[in-house]
């Protein structure tokens, strides 16, 4: 009998053990996953964006037009 009330006092503690870093832990995923998110958005770099495409072809045009 013990022994039963040894078992289930260890598995309350490891339940709220493992209850209570769930939610922290959850809370750093979706921080790391909002970071990772930024990281890898578009940063409106110049030089890879669709407009600098566009105005690049445009200067040769106007190099072409010049010779």
């Amino acid at each position: 009998m013990k022994r039963g009330i040894l078992y289930v006092v260890a598995a309350v503690i490891v339940l709220f053990g493992v209850s209570a870093a769930v939610t922290p832990l959850r809370q750093r995923a979706r921080q790391l996953a909002a970071d990772l998110k930024i990281i890898n958005a578009d940063t409106g770099d110049v030089m890879s964006s669709a407009t600098y495409q566009r105005f690049a072809a445009r200067r040769e045009a106007v190099t072409t037009m010049r010779r």
